[in-house]
């Protein structure tokens, strides 16, 4: 697999959100959300549960974003493609 590094969002605080194979926990180059900002940080898989509560929201798979992230705006053939493979590693 090639290297990914998409960002998905970003904030003005320098928050960042990334689908991407390029971090310590990417076994194999397996892709994996990464969340780096005050409030939530780390890597996540598909299954993975994300704690938002601090920042007002709840639990949410990493997969529901990657998802709703694919489903919104215009995305490029490599960000459609990246969004898949990260959802065909549930397991």
């Amino acid at each position: 697999m090639n290297d990914i590094d998409i960002l998905i969002a970003s904030d003005d605080k320098g928050g960042a959100m990334r689908l991407t194979n390029q971090t310590e926990s990417s076994r194999n180059g397996s892709l994996v959300l990464s969340i780096k900002d005050e409030e939530v940080s780390g890597d996540f898989g598909p299954t993975d549960m994300i704690d938002f509560s601090s920042v007002g929201g709840g639990l949410l798979p990493a997969e529901d974003i990657i998802s709703g992230w694919l489903q919104t705006g215009v995305r490029q053939p490599e960000e459609l493609e990246a969004g898949r493979l990260f959802l065909h590693q549930r397991s």
